[in-house]
């Protein structure tokens, strides 16, 4: 994989005059012309974990040098990537079944597991790094505990596709969803079910807790955001549901407080509402994941998985380019 490289959306359009050149709209692209399925970024923003078919590239998210690379442990293509909160550790899922848990700083392998045959489609970390769960093709979630490493319990979710897990930030419950349409809400000790949550009509491919786990925001091929009151579990229920514009949205990423998300999907639109505004725009090419990146100089960036462009990663300054020039609304 190429280092990262800025390079100017449409050389043409510089010569119309439509920006000063101070304010010239770059993005970066890593692995130009590439497919991309899965990234990860620590918590602290440092470092963004890219998937590069059967390996991991690991970035510094500032400046794009390459700080790691993990060329080892998988023999198929890497759908789903995560890192854990303290970054000791990332695992990652293939598209055979294989999980292989590495140590962040050095690449070595700590675990490696066959779990069927189905694809690994979605792994998370729980916020106080002691638990591990991850979702698979055959329907099943898999919730492992990492001090001793053990499996804590196998979830037969669905009868097919189970596509999103995620964990409650304050570490006391889990939820999972897939190709049933229903949203399961387990507690993270006792793996009961506490809730299910039904409303989506289509497949669902992505889940995320904001950062206080008062809501849980999903997403899938009915191209609409879910949004679940969530404040308490076993009263959970939908608070919103936003239409965005195009079908299939493959990946949702929730940050801190109030109505704070980015969402993308298939056709290559990406929607980002955070507190400095609402940005809409199309990339063009379809997104397989949208992760927002920590602040940088109080200018927030999302980092997109995408078929075709590799990975990219786009400040505020481009979403507005974006927005304008594509003509989109705002949902």
């Amino acid at each position: 994989m190429k280092k990262a490289i800025l390079i100017s959306l449409l050389l043409g359009f510089f010569a119309t005059g439509l920006f000063a050149q101070k304010n010239k709209v770059m993005r970066q692209h890593i692995n130009n012309q590439q497919i991309v399925y899965a990234i990860a970024s620590s918590v602290n923003g440092h470092a963004l974990a890219v998937a590069d078919g059967e390996e991991v590239l690991v970035y510094n998210s500032i400046n794009f040098e390459t700080l790691n690379h993990f060329s080892q442990g998988h023999s198929q293509t890497i759908l789903s990537l995560a890192i854990s909160h303290d970054s000791l550790l990332l695992a990652s899922g293939d598209r055979g079944g294989a999980l292989v848990l590495w140590r962040f700083d050095n690449g070595t392998i700590v675990e490696s597991l066959q779990l069927g045959s189905g694809a690994i489609t979605d792994i998370q970390f729980s916020g106080d790094n002691k638990y591990l769960i991850l979702a698979t093709a055959e329907g099943k979630a898999f919730l492992y505990g990492l001090k001793p490493f053990a499996l804590l319990a196998e979830l037969a979710d669905a009868s097919s596709d189970l596509l999103a897990v995620d964990f409650c930030p304050n570490n006391n419950c889990f939820a999972t969803a897939g190709a049933d349409k229903i949203i399961r809400l387990y507690d993270l000790k006792s793996q009961k079910l506490l809730k299910e949550l039904h409303g989506h009509k289509n497949w669902i491919r992505s889940l995320s807790f904001d950062d206080e786990g008062k809501r849980l925001y999903s997403t899938g091929d009915e191209g609409r955001v879910y949004v679940w009151n969530t404040a308490s579990l076993a009263s959970a229920y939908l608070e919103d549901e936003i239409k965005i514009k195009g079908k299939r949205l493959s990946s949702v990423d929730a940050c801190g407080k109030g109505r704070c998300f980015a969402v993308a999907g298939i056709g290559g639109r990406v929607v980002v509402s955070h507190l400095s505004g609402i940005y809409d725009f199309e990339v063009g090419r379809a997104v397989h994941q949208v992760v927002l990146l920590p602040l940088v100089n109080d200018e927030i960036r999302v980092a997109l998985a995408t078929n075709g462009f590799g990975l990219v990663v786009i400040s505020a300054a481009d979403m507005n380019y974006w927005q304008y020039y594509t003509g989109n609304k705002p949902l």
